[in-house]
């Protein structure tokens, strides 16, 4: 027997009273909270032991293969070349329309595409494996018209002259690349001019439509410095309209019965490439001048106020404050 002797009247309630505890009560504690343990770390196993549904014949130490899946290949992305004639099968009319419209005339049967986007020489570092836009180019201005004019037509279609500078000299073959975004339109490159108004020869153009870039890639015959600039980018650009998208897009909103129709954008955080070719990087301020061509049965708004309108026929043109 073992005396324990305590002076806490708290604990035992009387100062100098002696616990007695049996070494057989002891033991047989210890044995009881060694046999649990082991019991609960050995029954669940035993009574939940697994079986192979799929196979049960088969060893459990034996490895079950089961039929391979049918999985199609990846299919590769078409080239801007591709993209145009699939386009023009899909919408006719529409891109000829376009070059009617603004008065333009359009590369449809195909550009000089640069062999290295299509097929990269291993080990070079491409500018447009970045996901970020280089430094060497910065957009000062946009001058951009959206034509919308005809309500429920599944694409848009616009024009975009962006005015972009030159903030380093030439220094290798990968300043010859002028990268900028667009991602769902179809851009029709129109020509490169520099300051002088004398046009930029382009050597080819393509696009890199890897995620979080979207490149639409021009390339110049020749190097172009800081003298050369600023730069005029000319650009037509057809879209299909999507819904409940970004960029610019189509929703139904109202009560059920008497819904209505709108057109709206979404550019945030970098959403801008899905509407035009753009410098869609938030270290970009470009100014804006923008045109909206739109049903004269509805109404057009933007986040500054209308500088004028006009009319022509069923169209009207808002022109916001720069």
């Amino acid at each position: 027997t073992v005396y324990f002797t305590t002076n806490s009247p708290l604990e035992l309630g009387m100062m100098g009273e002696k616990l007695h505890i049996s070494y057989a009560v002891l033991g047989s504690y210890a044995a009881f909270v060694v046999v649990s343990s082991l019991l609960v770390g050995i029954l669940p196993p035993l009574v939940n032991k697994p079986t192979c549904d799929d196979a049960p014949n088969a060893k459990l130490n034996e490895i079950v293969e089961r039929p391979a899946r049918d999985v199609e290949p990846a299919q590769p992305r078409p080239n801007l070349n591709e993209r145009i004639a699939q386009f023009k099968q899909k919408y006719p009319g529409k891109i000829e329309g376009l070059s009617a419209r603004f008065s333009r005339k359009l590369k449809v049967d195909g550009y000089n595409l640069c062999p290295e986007i299509l097929n990269p020489e291993p080990g070079v570092s491409y500018p447009w494996y970045s996901p970020r836009l280089p430094d060497r180019y910065v957009p000062l201005h946009y001058d951009v018209e959206l034509l919308v004019p005809e309500w429920g037509l599944s694409v848009y279609d616009g024009f975009m002259d962006m005015r972009v500078d030159i903030t380093t000299e030439y220094s290798s073959e990968n300043d010859k690349y002028i990268l900028v975004h667009a991602a769902k339109e179809l851009p029709f490159l129109q020509f490169i001019k520099d300051k002088d108004d004398q046009e930029v020869e382009v050597e080819c153009v393509g696009e890199f439509n890897f995620y979080k870039n979207d490149y639409y890639i021009i390339k110049t015959k020749n190097p172009l410095n800081p003298t050369n600039g600023p730069l005029s980018i000319e650009f037509l650009f057809v879209a299909v309209l999507p819904e409940y998208d970004s960029g610019i897009f189509e929703f139904q909103f109202g009560t059920p019965g008497s819904e209505s129709t709108m057109l709206a954008s979404k550019f945030e955080p970098i959403e801008a490439r899905n509407a035009f070719p753009c410098f869609d990087e938030p270290r970009f301020k470009p100014t804006w001048s923008m045109k909206i061509d739109h049903p004269k049965t509805t109404t057009a708004l933007f986040n500054t106020p209308a500088q004028f309108y006009t009319h022509s026929g069923l169209v009207n043109k808002l022109v916001p404050l720069t």
